[in-house]
This record gives C-alpha cells, sequence and structure tokens, in this order.
C-alpha cells in the first residue's frame, strides 16, 4: 500500500460514495488509476466499504460493554461461539482484568437481561460477566483513520 492508496482510502472515510472521478481530481490522477487502485484495494480485502445503520434508528435502545472472565483454556472456542451470536457485534480476546471483551446492540434491557441469561452465560467456559451499559455513544468510529 503506497501514497496514492492510502489518499484514495482518506477521501473514502470520509465520504465512501465518493466517484473514482471526484477522488482522481482531489489528489490529482486519472480516473483509471482510482479505479483499478479501488478495485485492487476491494478485491485483496486491504479496504471494505460498508453501510453502517445507527442502530437507535432500527429499534435497538440499547449497548452495553460486556467483560468475561473465562476459563483459559477455552478463550479461543469461547470467542468463536461468542461471535456467532447476533447481537453480538465485536468481540476481542484481551489482556487485564477480563479474558474477552463484548459490544452488544439489543432492542432493550428486558432483551439484553435474556441474552445475558440464556445466550452468554450459557457458553461453557464463561465464569463470570460485568456489563457496562452505554447511556450514550459520543464518538463511534470503525476502522483506523488514514
Amino acid at each position: 500500500m503506497d501514497t496514492r492508496d492510502l489518499q484514495i482510502i482518506s477521501i473514502l472515510q470520509d465520504d465512501g460514495k465518493s466517484t473514482n472521478l471526484t477522488i482522481a481530481r482531489s489528489i490529482d490522477t486519472s480516473e483509471e488509476t482510482v479505479r483499478r487502485r479501488r478495485e485492487r484495494l476491494l478485491g485483496s480485502g486491504d479496504m471494505r466499504i460498508v453501510c453502517i445503520p445507527d442502530p437507535s434508528l432500527l429499534g435497538y435502545g440499547t449497548q452495553a460493554l460486556i467483560g468475561l472472565s473465562v476459563d483459559l483454556a477455552s478463550v479461543d472456542a469461547v470467542a468463536a461461539e461468542l461471535a456467532g451470536i447476533d447481537e453480538i457485534t465485536w468481540v476481542s480476546i484481551t489482556t487485564g482484568l477480563y479474558d474477552i471483551l463484548i459490544w452488544v446492540v439489543t432492542r432493550s434491557t428486558a432483551t439484553l437481561k435474556t441474552l445475558l441469561g440464556e445466550q452468554i452465560g450459557a457458553v461453557t467456559g464463561v465464569l463470570r460477566s460485568e456489563t457496562f451499559v452505554c447511556l450514550e455513544n459520543r464518538k463511534e468510529r470503525h476502522g483506523v483513520k488514514v
């Protein structure tokens, strides 16, 4: 990945709908160069363009960060099983007080309670959890800003 690729990515981070022509004009290159590079970045998996809706507008009013202590021999298996649960949008194996941190998005605190008790708590290897309900998101960015 070179400077030109990073310029294209940076522009698309600000506006994922930017056309090849708009990008080409911004970075003083040809539309064809941008098209080829954009296709290569997407095809290789070095870059993705996705739609991320606002969960609250879709009826998902509760978000939470959950710290999990797990049996250390089961960390990978627990993380894999958690990654398969739709309401869990992020799973990270970590160091520190918790072995795994997860981010969940649910419709209500009632559905969060059900998720905790019937799905997360039922995963073999989960020893204990601590839930931090999100009151308000002040910043949310996906990926690293180029």
